[in-house]
């Protein structure tokens, strides 16, 4: 019977929980700590010599006696000043004072955050700009050196221009462009119809305008053979 009447205490304590009691029982505590103070901590002995009174009836007669207007007075000041704190502290406060704190807090945030993206634009933003400035720096060198290259493959290409085997090059395009990069092929029949001649595909090897491969029997321009090629198309059509 007690278990069951404790566990529906509790329940009821758990329904009507809300931070409104503890407010009111705050203001109630400090209403009536003259009352707490002097049953906890003022000695029974003293209050005895100065009033002749046991301390409870000191306290009810003090402060607690409904016969007494005081008494009344007093209870019912400490009812209003709790009931109207906690009012104010439920109701008013938080729209006079923590609302606008909050509000306040969170501007600050916002305007704490837009500034750390800010910096982090501005730092991306210059990193960024080292970047395209690296990147331009190695482009141009990367222009500078094919140049280089360029004029370093003409002068290979006019001492081939005066070599013997200068009129075979066409083979490597038929090569490329009509054999699908095959150095020999045969009919139907099995018998050869194309061979690239050894002596311009070893010059091609050597001189790295091809890239061979033994085993499928297939070449592939460089980009140096391109840059020959290109050279070769120009003077056929001179």
């Amino acid at each position: 019977m007690l278990f069951s009447m404790v566990e529906k205490f509790l329940q009821w304590i758990e329904r009507t929980r809300s931070r409104i009691y503890g407010v009111f029982a705050f203001w109630l505590f400090i209403g009536f700590s003259p009352v707490v103070f002097t049953s906890l901590f003022v000695d029974q002995r003293l209050i005895y010599e100065k009033t002749g009174l046991l301390k409870n009836e000191y306290i009810r007669q003090e402060y607690l006696s409904v016969g007494n207007w005081q008494g009344v007075v007093y209870v019912f000041l400490v009812l209003v000043f709790a009931l109207g704190l906690t009012y104010l502290m439920i109701w008013q406060f938080p729209d006079w004072f923590v609302n606008k704190a909050y509000e306040k807090e969170i501007e600050a945030h916002y305007v704490r955050e837009n500034r750390r993206l800010d910096e982090k634009d501005r730092l991306e933003n210059r990193r960024k700009s080292l970047a395209d400035k690296q990147l331009r720096v190695v482009e141009k060198e990367q222009v500078v050196a094919q140049k280089e290259e360029e004029l370093e493959w003409a002068k290979e290409y006019r001492d081939f221009k005066k070599s013997t085997i200068f009129k075979k090059f066409d083979w490597l395009t038929r090569a490329v462009f009509n054999h699908y990069g095959n150095t020999s092929t045969t009919d139907e029949y099995g018998n050869p119809d194309f061979k690239v001649p050894n002596d311009i595909l070893a010059y091609a090897k050597g001189a790295e305008l091809v890239d061979l491969d033994v085993s499928e029997g297939k070449i592939e321009l460089t980009k140096k053979g391109n840059f020959f090629l290109k050279n070769y198309q120009l003077e056929k059509r001179i």
